[in-house]
């Protein structure tokens, strides 16, 4: 299963070379990264170019446009879509693609922890996937730990449908 990360990008100078480090050492790393910078004034493109594994490309505002333009140019059967101030545990994307071909997801959101959270608060990605409901009203556009903010991915996978009920594990 191709796996494509989608990092849209505005002036994180600050955080995007964190992101990319935990994408780096990854156990199961991505099958193509892309950093979609939307204009910014700082470092942004700079740090993105120092990872040879990081295809950049140019945005531009909101971030929206940024996720659609990453998401179209990906060629991966998930997609996942990361902020750039999140923070991965080195078996992140193996977790994700466990429980996507283990449980024959379609869309899922691991739990959103704020780096302000003690330590023990994080849970390992293969119990705290959710699974997402088909009515597009249980999935908030904006906030924390929303589909939007939280780093979803969604599978490309012919024949994937959307599950009809939430549940969470």
């Amino acid at each position: 299963m191709r796996v494509s990360v989608v990092v849209p990008a505005l002036n994180e100078e600050a955080h995007l070379g964190g992101l990319l480090s935990d994408l780096a050492a990854q156990t199961r790393p991505g099958d193509e990264v892309f950093v979609v910078d939307a204009g910014s004034r700082d470092g942004t493109a700079e740090i993105a170019s120092r990872f040879p594994f990081v295809t950049l490309l140019e945005g531009r505002p909101p971030v929206a446009k940024g996720r659609n333009l990453g998401g179209f140019s990906a060629s991966g059967e998930v997609l996942v879509f990361l902020d750039a101030d999140v923070r991965l545990k080195e078996g992140f994307l193996e977790g994700l693609v466990g429980e996507f071909e283990g449980r024959g997801l379609a869309v899922a959101c691991p739990r959103y922890v704020p780096r302000t959270a003690p330590r023990h608060r994080y849970a390992p990605c293969t119990r705290s996937l959710t699974r997402c409901s088909s009515r597009a009203s249980t999935l908030s556009p904006r906030g924390r730990g929303t589909a939007s903010s939280c780093g979803a991915a969604s599978s490309r996978r012919a024949g994937a449908s959307t599950p009809s009920s939430s549940s969470t594990t």
